[in-house]
């Protein structure tokens, strides 16, 4: 992956892990925004699972953790050099979270594409064409919702629209920091663009 390209990607990161076969214990989990609000409920998650956690930050003294699994570091994300410094040649799954706007969102609304210059169009399209990091891109359905997560989410592939029930739903910041856990422990969805909404 050239510096160009992993330009696009940090902007994007949110977490990624080392493998360790097949157990999902004892993941060292990296988390790019660790402080944002999706980011710091994926560092919450993943301790609360007994993951080592990296919380990465231009400021690593925001992060107000205390916990024996934690540590923060410095990490510019624009300056990719210093992100994940070996991410091409390790075996590292990496998350990217993107936005709702690269999913089928039902006729006549049109997708992000790279033709229009659109960063989430543009980081897909990169990953897609990448053959030495092992990805997926995930996407909420509709809005992260400021609600107690309900220990509940659906997963979907890269269609907003389920005709079987309408209109996606809305998703709790917690309940999406599950669902990025859960693949980072599972990955099922390795080279897909996949989304999670709320549960019924």
């Amino acid at each position: 992956m050239n510096v160009s390209a992993r330009r696009t990607l940090t902007a994007f990161l949110v977490a990624s892990c080392a493998l360790y076969g097949e157990a999902a214990s004892a993941l060292e989990i990296a988390v790019i925004g660790g402080t944002g609000r999706v980011g710091s409920r994926v560092v919450a998650e993943a301790l609360s699972r007994g993951h080592s956690v990296i919380g990465t930050s231009r400021t690593p003294d925001a992060y107000v953790i205390e916990d024996a699994n934690f540590s923060a570091t410095f990490v510019d994300a624009y300056q990719p050099e210093g992100l994940l410094p070996n991410i091409a040649e390790s075996e590292t799954y990496v998350i990217v979270i993107g936005g709702a706007s690269l999913l089928d969102r039902g006729p006549g609304i049109p997708r992000a594409s790279p033709e229009n210059g659109q960063g989430h169009a543009l980081t897909l399209e990169m990953l897609r064409a990448t053959e030495d990091v092992t990805w997926s891109y995930l996407s909420p359905a509709g809005n992260f919702l400021d609600s107690d997560p309900t220990g509940e989410y659906t997963l979907g592939g890269e269609e907003m629209v389920r005709p079987d029930h309408g209109e996606a739903q809305g998703i709790p910041y917690g309940d999406f920091a599950a669902a990025v856990v859960d693949e980072l422990e599972r990955r099922t969805n390795a080279g897909k663009l996949f989304n999670a909404q709320g549960g019924e």
